[in-house]
């Protein structure tokens, strides 16, 4: 198959996105990718330097002055040509963009609105155009929501190709509540062939928007699980460690989780916490981490690590927490964390909450502990339960690399989307 993938960066900052492109260059098929910029992530190295020879990569923003000169030489080699392209890619029908505009409420700023509208962008679409015609792709398949709107007019270009996009999150919950616009899916629901959600909830959230139920395909995220190795669970355990790795910010609930450790501290103490990563919400909680001895004894703030580094640190603890919330200034969701993934592959137990994909990774009482978001009581409970039952560590753990095993490795669910992909194309035929 002829595969084309669209990103607004590449290698993708969500692993599991990059993580699809390679499995399908390891399975024999003809990859591109078409990214709006290169990424500055060091993640895939080794992948990109494998696949050098077969993977090919298309970056389409360029700096303004070098757009003009290639504009110009187009120009130059077959005016004709350069003047149909620029009609061509003027359509706003077609070729658009959606911008926000925001519109001054009657009581001031905090009663601004802000509303999308298509607006055409024919510098922008001439290099889009330009990068992805004259191709023939069997699979154009876009990363995020906001992309597959941006690239729609490559159903137009290739209508015998099948069109996918990816929906992880962002896309469809503070990208849909800072506009208000239900309908900013609506041509990209009703033109694309299929929806792609990783997890129930996100399917439930799209049909909620709008998307014909019987477009959607649900496609968990995988990983590598041959690149982690399942822990060794300690005979006796004397001292708990917990470990979050995740961005410094306060969806992430980093300040709720201390919190929960300083009421835990009433009934037990032996217990680790490191916390990998960095991030806007970095200083408050060295602050707050400094104000209180019991803390500082036991908590470890330790910055970004590297993928091999977070590895080591993984096995070295116990527990992995990640108590997820919805934005409170966007109501932005992270759908299905690769994090917790990694985890589980370890082989840990995981703590979290009842967000957005998550249920689908963590089951209650199987391989951790779920609680709503941001309800301290509960998570200090969810703490405590290894306390009261250490043998939970091990037996949620090996759970945790079981379901890994069963639903989330990229290895299997490659043949079962290569294995769709050859039946909607023969279907499509």
């Amino acid at each position: 198959m002829k595969i084309a993938y669209i990103f607004t960066q590449f290698p993708s900052g969500q692993v599991s996105n990059s993580t699809r492109v390679f499995a399908m260059l390891e399975r024999g098929h003809k990859v591109t990718v078409y990214a709006n910029s290169k990424s500055k992530s060091i993640l895939y190295k080794d992948e990109l330097e494998r696949f050098s020879d077969d993977l090919k990569i298309v970056y389409i923003n360029k700096p303004p002055l070098q757009m003009l000169q290639v504009m110009f030489k187009d120009f130059i080699k077959n005016p004709l040509s350069f003047i149909k392209t620029l009609i061509k890619v003027s359509n706003k029908k077609i070729f658009y963009q959606h911008h926000t505009k925001r519109i001054m409420g009657g009581g001031g700023k905090n009663n601004n609105l802000l509303v999308t509208k298509k607006k055409s962008k024919i510098v922008t679409s001439y290099f889009r155009y330009r990068a992805i015609r004259d191709n023939d792709f069997d699979l154009i398949i876009s990363f995020f929501g906001t992309i597959g709107n941006n690239y729609l007019f490559t159903k137009s270009l290739y209508p015998n190709s099948i069109y996918m996009t990816y929906f992880v999150g962002f896309d469809y919950s503070s990208q849909v509540y800072r506009t208000g616009d239900v309908d900013f899916y609506k041509d990209l629901f009703h033109e694309c062939d299929y929806i792609c959600a990783k997890s129930n909830f996100s399917k439930q959230t799209l049909v909620g928007l709008g998307c014909d139920e019987d477009k959607i395909v649900i496609d968990y995220n995988g990983i590598d699980i041959k690149k982690f190795s399942s822990k060794t669970y300690e005979s006796e355990l004397k001292t708990l460690k917990f470990i979050i790795v995740s961005r410094l910010e306060k969806k992430k609930c980093h300040l709720l989780i201390l919190k929960a450790f300083q009421n835990v501290l009433e009934s037990f103490d032996n217990f680790e916490f490191t916390i990998v990563g960095d991030g806007p919400e970095r200083q408050k909680l060295e602050d707050y981490i400094s104000k209180d001895k019991n803390l500082v004894d036991r908590v470890s703030l330790v910055g970004l690590k590297t993928q091999s580094e977070i590895k080591e640190l993984l096995q070295l603890n116990h527990i992995f927490i990640h108590p997820s919330s919805s934005s409170l200034l966007n109501g932005s969701m992270e759908d299905t964390p690769t994090a917790i993934l990694e985890a589980m592959a370890i082989g840990l137990p995981i703590i979290s909450t009842y967000h957005a994909g998550i249920p689908d990774l963590v089951v209650d009482d199987y391989n951790g502990k779920l609680v709503p978001e941001r309800n301290l009581k509960l998570l200090e409970k969810a703490i405590t339960t290894f306390f009261k039952d250490k043998s939970l560590v091990s037996e949620f753990g090996k759970n945790s690399r079981l379901l890994v095993e069963e639903k989330f490795d990229s290895r299997k669910n490659a043949m079962k989307n290569e294995d769709f992909y050859k039946s909607i194309l023969l279907n499509h035929d």
